[in-house]
């Protein structure tokens, strides 16, 4: 896992920082990196595990005090309310609430935040 998730941070910073190719470039070369026996290696296996360990944590803490659940009601709440208000054009509310209901019929569907905090 510690090399899957190095290389997943590998490409993520990439594609953050200069794109699509940077981000496929990391990650082929944090996979690499990850993988090998020297103190590059062993640091890039350091930050990832680091990584895992704090989604674990904070998977833990959802779990206990249902945080995400939480917040996803406070912003659907709010994104209503403004919209009755009028501080949101309705258009762009709807688009925000339908991707929020896709992602959780997603999640529902194929289980990914169990699958991937495990």
């Amino acid at each position: 896992h510690v090399a899957t998730a190095a290389s997943v941070l590998g490409g993520s910073v990439g594609f953050l920082i200069g794109g699509f190719w940077l981000g496929v470039l990391l990650f082929a070369l944090s996979a690499y990196g990850a993988q090998q026996e020297n103190d590059g290696a062993a640091a890039l296996r350091g930050v990832a595990t680091a990584g895992l360990e704090g989604v674990n944590f904070a998977s833990y803490l959802d779990g206990k005090y249902n945080v995400s659940g939480g917040l996803a009601r406070s912003v659907r709440d709010s994104l209503e309310t403004s919209t009755q208000d009028g501080a949101w054009s309705k258009p762009v509310a709807e688009v925000l609430l339908d991707w929020a209901d896709q992602a959780a019929a997603f999640d529902r569907k194929h289980n990914v935040k169990d699958t991937l905090c495990g």
